[in-house]
C-alpha cells in the first residue's frame, strides 16, 4: 500500500507531467489495458508520420474561422468542456484517495463518489451534445427529424395556429446513438457488452442525481473506477468500430491514460 506522500507524487505524475528536456510534455501513448483487456489494435500511433487527433496537422481536421457566423460562438467558448469536466472528476476522485488512504475507518464515501459520478457523466454528456450541435450546423442534409432528435426539441403547433419550437427530453444514450448512425455511419449494437455497462453506468448516476429512498447502496473506490471506465468505453469502443480501428473521433489521450493509470 502506498504512503500518502508516494500516493501524492504518483498523482501529481499523473495530472501535472514534467515537459521533457525540450520543454514540451510527452503525448501520452495508449495504455495498454486498451490492448490487454479490451483487446483494441493501437499500433496505429506508431505508423510513420501519425499525428493526434486535434492536431492542425490531423487529416480529419477542418479549420475554422473563430467568426463564422455558421459556427455559434457559444461553441467554441465551449470547446473543451466536456475534457474539463472529466479532468474536474478525476482530480476530485484524487483527493478521495488522499482522505482515505491512511484511514482505518474512511469516512462516508458520499462526500467524495456522488459528485465524482456526476461530473464524469457530465462529461459525457457534455461531448455528446457538442458533437451534435456541430454535426447539425456543419454537415448538410442531415433530416429535420434527426436534428430535432439530436438536440432534443419538437416543432408543434401552438393555440394561435403558429409553428414553435418547444423542448422535448430525449434520453442520452438514444441521442448518441443517433449521432453515431447519422453522423459517422456506425449503428451501435445495444446488447454489446460495452453498450450494457454504458447503460449501467447511467443508472448508477441517475440513483444519485434521483435518489430512491426504498433503495439502500453503497458505493466503493473500485466501483467509481468501473463506472468512470465503462464511460469512456462508450466513446473508445464506439469509435474504434467506426474507424476499424484506425483513429479516433474523440482523440483525449490525457483522460484516458489518466484513469487507466489509476487503475494500473
Amino acid at each position: 500500500m502506498l504512503s500518502r506522500e508516494e500516493l501524492e507524487e504518483r498523482l501529481a505524475m499523473i495530472f501535472d507531467p514534467q515537459p521533457d528536456e525540450d520543454g514540451f510534455v510527452p503525448i501520452p501513448y495508449p495504455h495498454k489495458r486498451l490492448k490487454e483487456h479490451f483487446e483494441l489494435d493501437t499500433g496505429y500511433v506508431d505508423g510513420f508520420g501519425f499525428v493526434y487527433e486535434g492536431s492542425s496537422m490531423h487529416e480529419d481536421t477542418r479549420l475554422v474561422n473563430p467568426t463564422d457566423e455558421a459556427i455559434p460562438g457559444v461553441l467554441f467558448s465551449n470547446l473543451n468542456l466536456a475534457d474539463q469536466l472529466f479532468e474536474a472528476a478525476l482530480r476530485l476522485f484524487g483527493d478521495s484517495l488522499l482522505a482515505y488512504c491512511e484511514s482505518k475507518k474512511a469516512a462516508s464515501n458520499f462526500r467524495y463518489y456522488p459528485p465524482v459520478i456526476i461530473t464524469f457523466w457530465s462529461g459525457f454528456e457534455a461531448q455528446v451534445r457538442f458533437m451534435s450541435e456541430l454535426l447539425v450546423v456543419t454537415v448538410p442534409g442531415i433530416p429535420e427529424a434527426v436534428k430535432a432528435h439530436l438536440l432534443e426539441y419538437e416543432v408543434v403547433v401552438n393555440p394561435r395556429g403558429e409553428m414553435v419550437r418547444r423542448e422535448k427530453f430525449v434520453p442520452i444514450l438514444d441521442r448518441y446513438l443517433a449521432l453515431l448512425r447519422y453522423g459517422y455511419g456506425y449503428s451501435a449494437d445495444r446488447g454489446k457488452t460495452y453498450w450494457q455497462r454504458g447503460d449501467a453506468a447511467r443508472e448508477l448516476r441517475n440513483y444519485f442525481v434521483h435518489p430512491n429512498v426504498r433503495e439502500t447502496r453503497s458505493i466503493t473506490s473500485d466501483q467509481v473506477l468501473n463506472f468512470m471506465e465503462d464511460v469512456l468505453m462508450l466513446f473508445i469502443l464506439s469509435c474504434h468500430r467506426v474507424t476499424s480501428g484506425s483513429r479516433s473521433f474523440w482523440g483525449n489521450t490525457d483522460i484516458t491514460t489518466w484513469l487507466l493509470t489509476y487503475e494500473s
